[in-house]
């Protein structure tokens, strides 16, 4: 009887991956939010460009934040609309639906948190207040936040995407990024 050879080490790397791309898909909106607050805190902001930024940009990514968190919402319902579709099942099944609904709140969450925390800076700004950093590390914190949740937001819009392609028949196979290397059963059709 003959043994198998030792795993080499591109074989190794390989089973791997839909590990790794889990916790990349985990962790990357946050590391978007790092990189862009610790790249922007690098860079002095004067007093006069904080206050273009406070006049002219905050309101606006106010409005976006919250525009995208009512699309969160809108995915919410999405889901709950196939709860009881064979994709789903299948989500539940091989334990994916909870990751899913799992990043949809994350996206949710951080989009108010970044809306509530700009209010805060804007409304400090607008009594005449200097903010409790200095401007500049406000700018990068704000920053970060909303690339963090614009981020967080993208990713599960992605995979409401992926669900969706998979609910109407579109795809074989589960959403990319929660395949197991150990899955191999296909969804049920509708």
């Amino acid at each position: 009887m003959e043994s198998l050879p030792p795993p080499t080490p591109s074989s190794r790397f390989l089973s791997c991956l839909p590990t790794l791309r889990r916790k990349v898909e985990g962790w990357y909106p946050l590391a978007f939010g790092a990189i862009t607050c610790f790249g922007l805190a690098h860079f002095a902001v004067s007093d006069e460009v904080f206050r273009s930024i406070m006049d002219r940009v905050m309101p606006t990514a106010i409005s976006v934040a919250a525009i995208l968190a009512g699309f969160q919402g809108a995915g919410q319902a999405v889901l709950l609309g196939i709860l009881e579709s064979g994709t789903i099942s299948y989500l539940k099944r091989t334990g994916h639906y909870k990751r899913l609904v799992l990043f949809l709140w994350r996206a949710i969450l951080l989009l108010f948190v970044s809306v509530i925390l700009a209010l805060v800076v804007l409304v400090r700004y607008a009594s005449g207040k200097t903010p409790w950093l200095n401007t500049t590390w406000t700018l990068a914190i704000l920053a970060g936040c909303f690339v963090w949740a614009v981020m967080a937001s993208y990713r599960i819009n992605w995979l409401m995407f992926r669900v969706l392609l998979l609910e109407n028949g579109s795809e074989g196979r589960p959403p990319v990024c929660v395949v197991k290397s150990e899955d191999t059963t296909k969804p049920p059709s509708g």
